[in-house]
């Protein structure tokens, strides 16, 4: 797919900071709303958009879940 095309890394820093403001549990939704206010880029919010669950417990859940896109 497109997203294994890009050569855009994004560090697990960079998406605590994407992501600041979340309140957990949260929704796949909810998290492309704050990376959105947090200006994202737009392959941070592919990452989200392709998560494989819709709700996420904490933010290391979320952020395993992002980092291990390839």
């Amino acid at each position: 797919g497109l997203i294994g095309n890009l050569k855009f890394m994004v560090t697990e820093s960079q998406v605590s900071d994407f992501l600041k403001g979340l309140n957990f549990p949260a929704t796949k939704n909810e998290a492309m709303g704050i990376a959105k206010n947090n200006d994202a880029p737009g392959e941070m919010l592919k990452m989200i958009k392709n998560l494989p669950k819709d709700k996420y417990m904490d933010m290391d859940e979320l952020r395993n879940d992002l980092m291990s896109q390839e």
